[in-house]
């Protein structure tokens, strides 16, 4: 019973707390937890909470801060605790195959693709409600990783008599976390949701390519005395190192990519599926709306 114990809270954690081959945590992923955590202190003092909350009138002020740091505020400790390790997981997988900054520029486009449907839809259904939160980004990776699981294994069965489409397994944790916390941001969720199954489905990608192919190099090249300050603790993994190996990983994991020419061309290539190696997320964190 003790093995069987270990073996279960093990898993658990590696789930949770996933680390590269070599046993170290993904950069990007443990300083964004950490960023949060210290945004969320520092708005016991300041008032960047509501400086960063999103609200629909944000696109149409084009107040571009509140369109992409929404995420990194929150509410209450609950907020912060539930989002952080519902994040961590999957943007740390993500990031071991797509790289440091890709994955930062992820985030953000993420975040606009979230916030701009919110505010076209809000500006006419809820104009004065303001959203804070991370939510978004954990339903768009659980989409996203819901997409890359469905090509490996097509329906989820919960038990012998219920079975559901993985592809749409977000979905219902969306439904069960309106139910069970009707405070929280419906909209935003799914819009966060609709975001990651763009990413997925490659929708994204020419927002995410082009500074990838040649700005992000030459900036890391500029900037690796600072890269080599991180702990050893952390991966750091470049945009030279990951380009090639995540084109491969898309290639041998069916889903269309834009790969860029030498030229700047952007030529779109369909890519066979494949069974898929990255594991999907089944941690889902609340969103959290502020009325006012």
């Amino acid at each position: 019973m003790d093995s069987f114990h270990h073996a279960t809270v093990a898993s658990i954690t590696r789930q949770l707390f996933p680390q590269s081959a070599n046993g170290k945590f993904a950069a990007l992923a443990s300083g964004l937890s950490v960023f949060l955590v210290l945004i969320f202190f520092v708005s016991f003092f300041t008032g960047i909470n509501d400086a960063i909350a999103l609200n629909p009138k944000s696109l149409f002020y084009f107040n571009l801060g509140r369109l992409s740091n929404y995420p990194l505020g929150h509410l209450s400790l609950l907020h912060l605790i539930l989002n952080v390790v519902a994040l961590y997981g999957p943007l740390a997988r993500f990031e071991m195959v797509h790289g440091t900054v890709y994955t930062g520029i992820v985030l953000n486009v993420l975040a606009m693709a979230t916030a701009i449907p919110f505010c076209i839809v809000g500006i006419v259904l809820f104009r004065d409600v303001h959203v804070i939160g991370a939510s978004g980004w954990v339903f768009s990776f659980a989409a996203y990783f819901a997409y890359r699981e469905s090509l490996n294994v097509p329906v989820f069965r919960i038990n012998s008599n219920f079975a559901v489409p993985t592809l749409y397994t977000p979905v219902l944790f969306l439904v069960v976390i309106t139910i069970l916390m009707p405070g929280s941001s419906f909209w935003g969720h799914l819009f966060g949701l609709i975001a990651g199954y763009l990413l997925g489905f490659g929708y994204l990608d020419k927002f995410i390519q082009p500074p990838t192919k040649k700005v992000v190099p030459f900036i890391e090249s500029k900037v690796d005395f600072l890269i080599r300050l991180i702990p050893s603790q952390f991966l750091y993994l470049k945009e030279e190192a990951t380009a090639t190996s995540r084109a491969d990983f898309y290639s041998r994991n069916g889903r269309t990519i834009i790969p860029m020419t030498e030229g700047g061309a952007n030529k779109r290539q369909s890519m066979p599926p494949t069974p898929a190696t990255e594991a999907p997320s089944g941690f889902q964190g609340p969103g959290h709306t502020l009325n006012g």
